[in-house]
């Protein structure tokens, strides 16, 4: 899975099986060739169980902003697709979504704002200071900039073992880490993971799922990746989000 990027959530309810759609919709002004429906689908079950999860996929279309022609008429919307691969594990309750952080919220959020017996999904937080507590050898890193300059909002760094250079203290002291690209160390292997303060995790070497689901799973069981429980709690924070 190289530059596989993953999300992890914690899923309130979900059947361990079967295939869930939200209703699907056709905005009203549009024309008889624009018949494409809009909705967002999940099916549990694709096949065998993969180191305890179950394999799904999701599809989730969405109208989006667009300057063409269609049969000699001017086109301002069109329906966009997108498909990604989920791991669902039901006795703890974990959702993992093979996908940026942009279209999984989307996917996750239209699902459990649309279907009573699915959801919420709350997605899970990124502790940055355990993850450079565990590793010798950042590789690089992103910081939002906590300044009065209105010209630099935010600066990065890469390089092997970056945080060992005088400016990456500078940094730290002066931003806020938003992005890290860090070596760990897995059970045997060492993996070149890269972490957003957003909670999506990104594999950047070719491994096979076991490994990538096993290290995912881990952050929770370390709790370098926790699952937020705001007031209210999960159904609220989906609605929030």
């Amino acid at each position: 899975m190289p530059g596989q990027t993953f999300l992890l959530y914690h899923v309130g309810t979900l059947p361990a099986k079967g295939t869930f759609a939200t209703p699907k919709r056709r905005p009203a002004q549009w024309r008889d060739y624009q018949s494409d429906p809009v909705y967002t689908s999940l099916q549990l079950g694709t096949g065998p169980p993969l180191f305890g999860y179950v394999p799904g996929q999701a599809r989730h279309r969405r109208v989006v902003p667009i300057v063409g022609l269609v049969r000699g008429e001017a086109v301002s919307e069109v329906i966009e697709e997108k498909i990604f691969r989920v791991f669902y594990k039901p006795r703890r309750s974990i959702f993992i979504a093979a996908t940026q952080r942009s279209l999984g919220m989307a996917a996750t959020n239209r699902l459990a704002r649309e279907l009573e017996n699915i959801g919420p999904f709350i997605a899970a937080e990124i502790d940055f200071e355990r993850i450079t507590s565990r590793t010798k050898n950042i590789l690089g890193v992103w910081f939002r900039r906590n300044s009065n300059n209105r010209h630099i909002h935010r600066e990065a760094a890469y390089g092997d073992h970056v945080n060992d250079a005088r400016e990456y203290e500078r940094m730290t002291r002066e931003g806020e880490l938003t992005s890290i690209t860090a070596v760990i160390e897995f059970r045997g292997n060492i993996l070149r993971i890269r972490f957003s303060k957003f909670g999506s995790v990104s594999f950047l070497d070719d491994l096979p799922p076991e490994t990538c689901l096993a290290y995912l799973e881990s952050l929770l069981d370390e709790q370098i990746a926790t699952i937020p429980v705001p007031e209210g709690g999960h159904r609220a924070a989906q609605r929030r989000a």
